[in-house]
């Protein structure tokens, strides 16, 4: 049934029924082909190799038995790679430790070097795009649309184009209209920025954090946008915020007493919230 609409919604349901037969033989390797597939790469992780070694050969059980065998088994460890081989896994083509021989590996479209465990990020697609013509909002909204950026690492950056959009259509340009000057202006430079983006290498295991409210949070980055420069450097962005380095921010201040004040203030919100819940009483 390929190419049918339905057919995505099939396959997913079908492994899906298959799996939950070996949920209590392979507990593990059936919860992370439950929630660990996308579409049809299964892209996971472990705590060391002999749980990594488990997990990928009950999850190869499991869809062998469905006459699905997975495949291109990919790892930043050599060891574990070496591992596979040996257990009979079909491993990832590889042709030389030196990462620049190394044949393209991706994650959810993203170039992954498994050698030095960093992702980077393609531009090609979008540096081929004519810009010797005028530049118009059909040229800037096509650009946006060429930055695969799945995770939202470079959204600081995607995020100035994206305001330059919204500014267009306050313009009312037509989608061939070219850009005024103090918008082309603003195009032009992050137009400049973007084969910085290729150098970007950004480490597999990154901390992401969004829900600090003081003046930390990163998340006030996709507000104002800023250079990829400035980008490639933020502690903040790529780190999180300074406080979940600290070893007792899972605890810090459970067992401090609430104020009064503040207690009876949300008692009160509360109260309200529940009788608007049921405006047939």
């Amino acid at each position: 049934m390929f190419g049918v609409n339905v057919s995505p919604f099939l396959l997913s349901a079908t492994i899906k029924y298959h799996i939950e037969k070996y949920r209590e033989q392979y507990p593990a390797a059936t919860e992370m082909l439950d929630t660990c597939l996308y579409v049809d790469d299964v892209i996971s992780g472990a705590e060391n190799i002999s749980q990594a070694l488990k997990l990928s050969k009950d999850a190869d059980t499991i869809m062998k038995n469905a006459s699905m065998t997975l495949r291109k088994w990919n790892s930043n460890n050599q060891t574990l790679m070496k591992t596979w081989k040996g257990e009979g896994l079909e491993i990832h083509p590889r042709h030389s430790e030196d990462s620049s021989q190394i044949p393209l590996s991706k994650v959810l479209g993203i170039p992954w070097n498994v050698v030095h465990d960093y992702f980077t990020i393609d531009v090609k697609g979008l540096m081929e795009l004519d810009t010797s013509k005028s530049i118009t909002k059909r040229v800037v909204l096509q650009s946006a649309g060429k930055i695969h950026d799945p995770v939202g690492f470079l959204s600081p950056y995607t995020i100035r184009l994206k305001c330059l959009l919204q500014e267009l259509w306050l313009w009312k340009l037509a989608w061939d209209d070219e850009l005024p000057p103090d918008i082309y202006a603003i195009w032009s430079q992050w137009w400049s920025e973007l084969p910085l983006l290729s150098e970007l290498k950004i480490p597999r295991m990154i901390l992401d954090s969004s829900g600090d409210s003081s003046k930390d949070n990163p998340a006030d980055l996709l507000t104002r946008g800023i250079s990829v420069d400035a980008l490639s450097t933020n502690s903040k962005w790529w780190n999180g915020s300074s406080f979940l380095r600290e070893t007792d921010f899972l605890t810090k201040g459970l067992n401090e007493p609430i104020p009064e004040r503040l207690y009876l203030i949300e008692m009160k919100k509360n109260s309200q919230i529940q009788k608007r819940s049921f405006p047939w009483h």
